[in-house]
């Protein structure tokens, strides 16, 4: 069952995604031109921390056992909405969902056993780029990005025992952290959609990963050390974005354009 503290901050994620959606809304009322983007990549993850974890978990696992996944690199999704208010100065919020994990595992005649990290981070954040390039078909824009993510971090132990059942012990964890992102951003128009690339490194600063409502942190048992997500890594991400302008005074109708 969840905690208080993890439905607060549920909440308070839906919220801030609730938000999201009013400005996308509203924001063709208040400036042109307006975009609506989604976008999928590929992102890569330090994980250092729990990394560590990893291999102190694996001294202590009662039978013969091997790391077979270790927080690999893996895709990632967005929702994003922009506004300019000139040809070359742009700005917006976007958010993010990354995902990655581990897994130790033992298998023999008896049964399996296998420790699974898995780790997923929601990120909320607003951007600023500026035009370096513009043609009626390109342009490349520089820009950055910085935010919050919410990261929720779940150990799950899954014990198979051959004629006698699956049985799967889950602990969750959570943590609040900060990041920044420079990026070059490459977008081909074609009214009213647009296909984009962004490229560029997420440097992320993150807190300890909390136990329930604040009941304790998560511990390396080898270094004692408290132990953090690291969403740091190089962020790869193709999306598809729709343009329109403000409404035109004199036809009533709504205009879509380019930038």
């Amino acid at each position: 069952m969840a905690t208080g503290l993890e439905l607060i901050n549920t909440v308070n994620m839906k919220k801030s995604f609730v938000l999201l959606i009013i400005f996308m809304i509203a924001s063709p009322m208040l400036a042109q031109p307006f975009r609506l983007g989604v976008g999928m990549g590929w992102a890569s993850y330090n994980m250092h921390k729990l990394k560590e974890l990893n291999e102190a978990l694996l001294k202590s696992f009662p039978v013969e056992a091997k790391i077979t996944d270790s927080f690999p690199p893996w895709l990632m999704y967005s929702l994003q909405s922009s506004y300019s208010k000139n040809p070359r100065v742009k700005m917006g919020l976007q958010y993010s969902f990354n995902s990655s994990g581990s897994r130790i595992s033992s298998t023999d005649y008896s049964g399996e056993i296998h420790l699974d990290q898995i780790i997923n981070g929601h990120s909320l954040g607003a951007g600023f780029w500026y035009g370096l390039f513009q043609e009626k078909k390109l342009s490349v824009n520089l820009g950055i990005e910085a935010g919050a993510t919410y990261s929720l971090h779940k150990i799950r132990e899954i014990t198979i025992i051959q004629d006698a059942g699956k049985y799967v012990e889950t602990t969750k964890f959570h943590s609040i952290g900060f990041f920044a992102m420079p990026e070059m951003e490459f977008i081909y128009h074609k009214t009213p959609f647009h296909i984009g690339l962004i490229i560029g490194p997420s440097i992320n600063f993150d807190g300890d990963l909390i136990y329930g409502r604040k009941q304790g942190k998560l511990v390396n048992p080898n270094t004692r050390e408290n132990v953090q997500a690291d969403w740091t890594g190089v962020r790869i991400v193709l999306s598809l974005w729709y343009t329109l302008k403000k409404k035109n005074r004199d036809s009533g109708g709504a205009i879509l354009g380019t930038y």
